[in-house]
């Protein structure tokens, strides 16, 4: 069904540039997709695309917590355990993250609070991606929240360092522990997979 422009019934979010949109604003909408503005506000998508690598994120086996968007999703080939979703994530300080799910289907532009241990660190394309397995959401949030933490992230002193400000779901960033988890983790193991780039599969 070829994309057309209508008036929005509903308040919902870009998902390209994760501002909100009103009700009676002119969007593009087609079947089975968001609908999307027919201009995204200037400087909109500048707020979610990275300059820099960030870098990792934890240890290997160990468990974190971090607010995040989808910024891609794609069904993976059907297996055992059913159709998988590849998931790539960024959290509010540029940093990547990888999730292969069975059970939970996340769409691009959803905002959440993720629970995951830390299965690998890989890179792809010059850019660090961390990839989490037995991940959970345990919040989920409106696109204007992760803006407001985004901006309330890192702030640069006059020495050129930099100190974290945690204020309101900023504080959702990166709550890590060094704590390894072993098979008596409360959450479902996943199928056994061979090492790769994950983002491989998806052309990220």
């Amino acid at each position: 069904m070829a994309p057309k422009t209508i008036v929005a019934k509903f308040a919902s979010t870009c998902p390209s540039c994760s501002h909100r949109i009103n009700v009676g604003d002119s969007v593009i909408w087609s079947r089975g997709e968001k609908a999307k503005h027919i201009a995204c506000p200037q400087g909109a998508a500048a707020a979610t695309t990275p300059t820099v690598d960030a870098g990792h994120v934890g240890v290997v086996d160990g468990r974190l917590s971090v607010l995040v968007q989808v910024v891609k999703a794609l069904d993976l080939e059907p297996g055992a355990y059913g159709v998988a979703r590849l998931h790539v994530l960024r959290s509010t300080a540029g940093h990547v993250f990888v999730w292969r799910a069975s059970r939970e289907r996340l769409d691009v532009g959803d905002v959440v609070t993720l629970d995951g241990t830390v299965k690998r660190h890989d890179e792809y394309r010059g850019v660090s991606q961390t990839v989490l397995t037995r991940c959970r959401v345990s919040a989920k949030h409106s696109a204007t929240v992760f803006i407001d933490a985004q901006q309330a992230t890192v702030v640069p002193d006059v020495r050129g360092t930099s100190a974290a400000m945690h204020r309101g779901p900023a504080a959702h960033m990166a709550q890590q522990t060094a704590e390894p988890v072993g098979e008596s983790a409360q959450e479902p193991t996943e199928p056994t997979e061979q090492p790769m780039t994950l983002a491989e599969e998806c052309g990220f």
